[in-house]
């Protein structure tokens, strides 16, 4: 078996970003949904949500 390894993130701080990547953001944040090619993204079918379970992990948070 190989190392484990883990991190430690903090969700408080967000990543650097480059220049290229906030450009690219950007021109994404400018396009209609319409325009942006999800071809390469399989529908979700109301079969695959028949076969969904709840997320054992997911705890709800009272405000």
């Amino acid at each position: 078996m190989g190392k484990i390894v883990t991190y430690d993130i903090d969700l408080t701080k967000k990543p650097k970003l480059s220049k290229e990547s906030k450009l690219r953001l950007k021109a994404l944040e400018a396009m209609k949904d319409e325009e942006i090619d999800t071809s390469d993204i399989p529908e979700l079918t109301a079969d695959w949500f028949k076969g969904a379970i709840k997320n054992p992990f997911y705890k709800p948070v009272n405000h």
